[in-house]
């Protein structure tokens, strides 16, 4: 542990068969999960989030390696193989290990109540209720127009859905003008001495580009 935080995906295995595991093993064996405090981790989080900290300044991070140990919650783990597996949504590390090993890493909570739904009554001010709510509990509460807008702020700001949406978008527009662009230079070219036939017959520029824009709509 070198002080860093990473918020991980812990998968807990059947102790006794296994199944679940990864589909690939790019290093060391599933059954090493056996091993006392094991536990592997996908290869994308060993590269990257869960990578060590550079060995000299400026330097790149250290890839996780088989033997190295990590603090989930307080609690000591050791990996013991590398697997590769899809990526999840947020791009969060993936860590296998056995299901009573995972409810060690994390127990099940105290409070185990995640939210409560409230049904107003007839003509109830939906904002100065979730307002009383506020007061009395210390808690948050949202009516469901707030909800949905904290949702929609969430991943906004702590996605990548944005960005990958207008990467998309904005590919699609350039390859888009690019097919067009060719497509209508293959055009003029292959109708190139018809258009300097309505020239020499006093068709001006206007008339052809028109008849360029007619044909192509």
């Amino acid at each position: 542990a070198d002080g860093n935080f990473q918020i991980c995906n812990v998968l807990g295995l059947d102790d006794a068969t296994l199944i679940g595991g990864p589909p690939r093993m790019l290093e060391g064996s599933l059954t090493d999960l056996r091993r006392q405090d094991a536990i592997i981790v996908n290869d994308v989080g060993a590269r990257t989030r869960l990578a060590k900290r550079p060995t000299e300044p400026g330097g790149k991070s250290v890839p996780l390696q088989i033997g190295d140990t990590l603090e989930i919650n307080d609690n000591r783990a050791v990996v013991v193989g590398i697997c590769n597996v899809s990526r999840t949504f947020q791009s969060q590390p993936v860590i296998y290990t056995t299901y009573s090993r995972a409810l060690k890493f994390a127990p099940r909570e105290r409070k185990l109540l995640s939210f409560i739904l409230v049904k107003a009554k007839a003509g109830q001010d939906l904002k100065a209720l979730a307002g009383r709510i506020r007061e009395d509990t210390e808690l948050a509460a949202y009516t469901a127009a707030q909800f949905k807008e904290v949702t929609y702020r969430y991943y906004l700001k702590y996605t990548g859905i944005p960005i990958n949406f207008g990467i998309a978008v904005g590919l699609g527009f350039l390859i888009g003008t690019a097919i067009a662009g060719q497509t209508f230079y293959n055009f003029t070219l292959e109708n190139m001495r018809y258009f300097g036939t309505l020239k020499a017959m006093g068709a001006t520029n206007g008339v052809l580009l028109s008849s360029l824009l007619v044909q192509s709509s």
